[in-house]
């Protein structure tokens, strides 16, 4: 544990191995682990006659410190976290910076907070092993002097467990020992806790977070707006039946009156409820206009997208294009240069025809020939 301080510089190494500030804490868990069952202490006897138990009751120092050593558990639940993420170092300065002290109780509630479900119930399994044991051998000492009550079974230690850390007590089992006595007052104590905490997990996981408030909210305001136009439109026409009544002259019935004017308390009542605002001042139109500005901003960067991308579609177009001139571009020139070649061999034939009027006619019909005759001349 010293190596682990000074590793996370809670000490410094001109304190020594024993500092004062831990030294407390330290010979607290060395007691602790100093507990251990021992064969040089088999078959000595401690005698609780002097603890209001029956004459005769005995406990072996073994099976005593069985109980005891069930404490170095919670040494090693330390331990876990004392390697957690929420006692390292990044922690302590996020700490020190809203002046929160970073402390085992810390670690606890924020595992709770994160896995609530997961702690609690490896903290019930691991406690009801505990205490199963101890009641179990704290109790097995009322069977050597004859008198069976039932905590032999672990069945029925368990069914004890579970009583008293529910708080039920039905009483079909009761310690009868003094140290039976003291591990089931823990129990009940240990349970009390467990259940709260139970309780606690159980409202947070029904409760609603923020947004799905929000939701529920607008859920309500929108049914309230259908009540208050059907009541709109019943006290509409409850005030245009008694308009017809009265310029045809009849009489109005007090029931009409009563009618109308429960009608009108209804629609004000609904409406004061539609018109109040709910969640530190949320209303249905302003989360509407939230709402509405949300959609806008993201329309407008579709439409950005949208003329990003045609834009993009416009220049491969445009190049397409250029490309497609450049290649019929190409083509013409190719065209026009065919007729200048069979012009030039036109007139190479013309010419060594002067010089040569003795070429062959088949030379006037092919110009392939034409070069050939050229090449052997």
């Amino acid at each position: 544990m010293i190596l682990f301080l000074r590793s996370r510089n809670e000490i410094t190494p001109a304190e020594g191995y024993f500092p004062y500030q831990k030294g407390r804490q330290l010979a607290i868990e060395i007691l602790l682990v100093i507990p251990h069952p021992n064969a040089l202490l088999q078959g000595i006897r401690v005698y609780t006659a002097f603890l209001s138990d029956a004459p005769g009751l005995y406990y072996e120092v073994n099976e005593l410190l069985n109980i005891l050593q069930l404490v170095r558990l919670f040494i090693l639940l330390r331990v876990l976290f004392m390697y957690s993420i929420y006692f390292g170092p990044s922690c302590r300065r996020i700490g020190g910076m809203y002046d929160v002290g970073i402390h085992y109780l810390f670690c606890i509630k924020a595992t709770i907070m994160m896995n609530p479900i997961k702690l609690i119930s490896l903290s019930v399994g691991i406690s009801l092993f505990i205490f199963c044991y101890a009641i179990h051998i704290s109790e097995q000492a009322t069977s050597r002097i004859g008198q069976v009550r039932g905590f032999e079974s672990y069945a029925n230690v368990l069914w004890n467990v579970i009583e008293t850390m529910t708080t039920v007590g039905y009483g079909e089992y009761t310690a009868s020992t003094f140290i039976g006595r003291v591990v089931t007052f823990f129990t009940g104590l240990w349970g009390v806790l467990t259940v709260s905490m139970i309780t606690a997990a159980l409202t947070n996981f029904l409760s609603m977070g923020i947004l799905e408030l929000r939701a529920y909210m607008i859920i309500q305001k929108l049914r309230l707006r259908k009540e208050m136009e059907k009541k709109a439109a019943i006290t509409a026409s409850l005030t245009a039946k008694m308009a017809r009544k009265a310029s045809q002259g009849e009489k109005l019935s007090y029931l009409d009156i009563v009618e109308l004017r429960n009608s009108t308390k209804e629609f004000r009542a609904i409406k004061r409820l539609y018109r109040a605002p709910d969640l530190e001042g949320f209303t249905l139109n302003e989360e509407m206009m939230r709402e509405f500005s949300f959609f806008r901003s993201e329309l407008s960067d579709l439409q950005w997208r949208q003329k990003k991308l045609n834009d993009s579609i416009q220049q491969l177009v445009d190049e397409a294009e250029e490309l497609e001139e450049q290649s019929l571009a190409q083509k013409e020139q190719q065209e026009n240069a065919k007729p200048n070649i069979n012009n030039n061999r036109v007139l190479e034939y013309k010419f060594w025809k002067d010089w040569h009027p003795n070429l062959p006619p088949v030379l006037e019909s092919s110009h392939s020939s034409l070069e050939l005759s050229l090449i052997h001349i």
